[in-house]
This record gives C-alpha cells, structure tokens and sequence, in this order.
C-alpha cells in the first residue's frame, strides 16, 4: 500500500503542490491585490493542469469529471475576481496589502457559477444530443459551455461594464475591458475549434484547440500582469 503511495502522483508531485498552497496563500493575504492575485492563480493553473492533464495523480479513482467541473469553475472565477475588483475603488485602493473586500470573491463567485448552472439545462432537457456512447459527446458539451460563457463575456463587454463605468476608475475600467476581449477571444476560438470538430471530426480541429488552451492555461494571468495600470505592477510608483 506504502509503495503504491509512494510511486503515485499524490506523493510527487502532489505533496510538494500541497505544501506550497499555504505559503502562496500567505503570501497573496499580505501582498497588493495584483501580486496576491498572481501567486494565487498562477498556483491554481498549475494545479488545474496537474489535474485535468496527462499526469492526473486521480487518474482511475472516479474523480475526474467533478475534479474537471470544479477547475472549470476555477478557471472563471479569476476572471470575475479581478473583472469585480478592478471596478471598485482605485488604484491606490489596489495598491494597499490584501486581496480586498471579501464581497468582490462572493460577487465573483456567483458570476462564475452562472454558466456552469446554465448549461446543464439543455443537457437535462434535450439528453438525446449528449449521448454517452458518442466519441464526440464530450465536444457537444463544451460547445454548450463555450458558446454561453461567449455570449455573457458579450454582455459583460456591452452592458455591464459600461453601466459600472462612472464608479470605476479609468484606468481600471480600461483594464477591465482588456481583460473582457481576452475572455471573448478565448471562448470565440474554443467555439469554434469545438465546432470545426463536431462538423468535420477532423484532426486539425484539435490544433485550432490549442490556441484557446494556452491562452487559458499559460496566457491569462500573465495578462493580468502585463496589462494592469503600470502603478499596480511598481512601474513608475512614487518613491
């Protein structure tokens, strides 16, 4: 049992992400938001990919679709998280220690279950067009998920956002919409590879998949980064 243990993911790499959880979550409650919001994602992707990729340490114990469903979720929230917080209050407000009001991360998680919720109602009323024994079921599923989130980053980018904007500071609210376009992109591309394949069930569908796959995985919280107000990455701060 000991040697299974020890010859499994959970021993390595899982102990060394475990014990790093609380030492970025330390991290992240006595930095500025930006900084916090970084470690604290940038840990959450590494761990997303450890397990919804090839080197699952849960691979065969019946957790992979709820493991799959809570990183998805995961994966929205960081949008909604700094999307909520980047529309209230300043930069300078941004720039004081924590990670803010803890009604920006209830807020923000109730945006990111919106979706989640909503698709599953076309596969609970029309359960003929998600077959189990379809190799392409999976594909039908994501399209659902995808063409929903596109469809609220939309109202975000075109409702909400200019509704929010006399209370949001400007650069703020440009920051915010950045990362709207980042999300529209995203799920526009995974939309569309998902479409390509369900039409063709053509290989080169997955290559096109790729594209959205490293902006999720590898490109966004970069962006945070990159394209925040310079203040909030220590460019041009007052000495």
């Amino acid at each position: 049992m000991f040697k299974r243990f020890y010859d499994s993911g959970w021993q390595h790499p899982g102990v060394a992400f475990l014990a790093a959880i609380p030492i970025v979550v330390a991290f992240a409650l006595r930095r500025p938001f930006l900084l916090g919001f970084v470690a604290l994602f940038g840990l959450q992707i590494l761990i997303d990919a450890l397990f919804t990729g090839a080197l699952n340490p849960a691979r065969g114990l019946g957790l992979d679709q709820p493991i799959a469903i809570a990183f998805v979720i995961l994966g929205d929230y960081r949008y909604f998280v700094v999307i909520e917080r980047s529309l209230r209050g300043t930069v300078t407000d941004l720039e004081r220690p924590g990670l803010g009001p803890w009604s920006v991360w209830a807020v923000a998680l109730g945006l990111a279950f919106i979706v989640p919720v909503a698709s599953t109602v076309p596969q609970l009323a029309l359960p003929h067009l998600f077959p189990a024994n379809d190799p392409f079921g999976l594909h039908r599923i994501f399209i659902v998920y995808e063409l929903m989130f596109l469809a609220l980053a939309l109202v975000m980018r075109f409702v909400v956002l200019p509704r929010r904007r006399a209370a949001a500071a400007p650069d703020l609210y440009a920051w915010a919409q950045r990362l709207t376009l980042f999300e529209i992109v995203q799920y526009g591309l995974w939309s569309l590879a998902d479409a390509v394949i369900l039409a063709t069930h053509a290989d080169h569908g997955y290559l096109l998949r790729v594209v959205p796959n490293t902006l999720y995985y590898a490109l966004f919280v970069p962006f945070v980064w990159w394209t925040a107000p310079p203040r909030l990455r220590g460019v041009g701060a007052a000495s």
